[in-house]
């Protein structure tokens, strides 16, 4: 799509796809076979909780993802109030 600057510079610019301030994220872990299905779920959310930047509400949410042969594989969904954090979360132990 060709947008003269002219018309670029007359009108609004609405970014439809800008995310919204509440973001909700997602990150995989594995675990070992010998820790119980619940047991990981139990542990992951109460790590999750613990973190200073992943809101409490709407609660985050463990998934089974995979029970490989080297491990379980689990999504681990929470929100953030803010996108930007995001990469303030995953960059130190605030998060996991």
């Amino acid at each position: 799509m060709i947008l003269p600057n002219s018309q670029v510079a007359r009108r609004r610019i609405i970014n439809y796809s800008a995310p919204k301030p509440q973001y909700r994220a997602q990150l995989s872990l594995k675990l070992a076979h010998e820790v119980p299905l619940d047991a990981a779920k139990e542990m992951i959310l109460k790590a999750v909780g613990e973190a200073r930047l992943i809101q409490t509400e709407p609660a985050p949410d463990i998934r089974l993802q995979e029970l490989g042969s080297d491990g379980n594989s689990y999504a681990v969904r929470f929100w953030l109030t803010r996108f930007e954090r995001d990469v303030d979360c995953r960059g130190t132990s605030c998060c996991l």
